[in-house]
């Protein structure tokens, strides 16, 4: 390829951006590609670094670049975000725009070099991306988000059992509080949302959702929907212990639910027995801490920064990833 570096990136990346197309439709038939121009700019900027490397190693045309090129590089731009104490999310959305470049070369490669070998640094970007889990902080605040240390810790300390249930829930599932049976906005305060046998069923009284396995776990999960934000119907994961022991509360009371107020109060108690309350938190921090979590996994899993953000956002019901990002902070 000709021209500097950034030129020649900018060409590569040039043969995966679809300005204009919808993006949800383009992933659900596994394309991938650049959809705004923002996103464009913002992947040429965080692949400024290469340039630099590549001209100390001597490397004019990026189709020279081997998998030993980009293990010394990612481990440079490692040691880089240690020494200027950066957060994690930084490393990782450069690794994210390292596989955009790798996505839009091998597609250069196809439409001008059809016998040439296409890249593969996906295991490359993978290690150094655990490497990366257990170096940097997540945040470079010193009050993460809303997030508890250990959630788990929290929901086991509520003392009412139905809140205990609830907040179980929005932690494996990534649920809002309206999702699991206690809107904030009920009809004088009281529920008209609850958690039923349907919830089990496909929407409108079709067939049992079932067990599934887990997209990003591998393992064997339970699915339900709930009605959450604006009436819109969300798909959700949990745990088959916790789907037994919402179905058997079902059955002995027809539904779960409770009052919002009261269920705030249990999880803002159970936190401060903890020592893990703070104003602020409450119980939209258990889908901080689920976001959280859930995107860490889907990272060991060999998900890139784009495709674990976007798998959070579908199981959240976020329209954009970038509402997702304010969790991940």
């Amino acid at each position: 390829m000709r021209g500097s570096i950034i030129r020649q990136c900018g060409d590569a990346l040039q043969t995966i951006t679809r300005i204009g197309e919808s993006r949800h439709e383009a992933k659900a038939v596994g394309e991938v590609g650049i959809y705004s121009t923002n996103t464009r700019h913002i992947t040429g900027q965080r692949l400024l670094p290469l340039q630099g490397f590549c001209k100390d190693h001597g490397i004019k045309d990026i189709e020279r670049l081997t998998t030993a090129n980009i293990k010394e590089y990612v481990e440079a731009r490692l040691r880089h975000h240690m020494a200027q104490g950066n957060a994690l999310t930084t490393f990782r959305a450069e690794l994210s725009a390292l596989g955009k470049l790798e996505q839009g070369l091998n597609r250069y490669f196809e439409l001008h070099r059809a016998d040439r070998i296409k890249y593969d640094w996906n295991q490359q970007r993978k290690e150094i991306s655990r490497q990366a889990g257990e170096v940097l902080s997540r945040s470079t605040s010193t009050y993460r988000d809303r997030a508890f240390k250990d959630p788990q810790a929290v929901v086991n300390a509520i003392f009412d059992p139905v809140h205990r249930l609830q907040a179980q829930i929005q932690l494996e599932a990534g649920c809002r509080s309206e999702g699991v049976g206690a809107p904030s906005k009920g009809v004088k305060g009281r529920n008209n949302n609850p958690i039923t046998m349907a919830n089990w069923y496909e929407p409108g009284g079709g067939k049992a959702l079932g067990v599934v396995r887990d997209p990003i776990s591998g393992q064997n999960v339970a699915t339900f929907w709930t009605k959450e934000k604006g009436g819109k119907v969300a798909f959700h994961f949990c745990t088959l212990r916790t789907k037994d022991a919402i179905l058997s509360h079902i059955e002995k009371h027809g539904k779960l639910e409770s009052n919002y107020k009261q269920y705030l109060d249990s999880v803002n108690e159970a936190a401060k027995a903890v020592g893990q309350f703070h104003q602020g938190r409450g119980t939209h921090s258990l889908r901080h801490c689920f976001a959280q979590g859930r995107y860490d996994q889907a990272v060991r899993r060999g998900y890139s920064d784009e495709q674990a953000k976007y798998a959070v956002s579908q199981e959240m019901s976020h329209n954009r990833a970038d509402i997702t990002e304010t969790y991940l902070r």
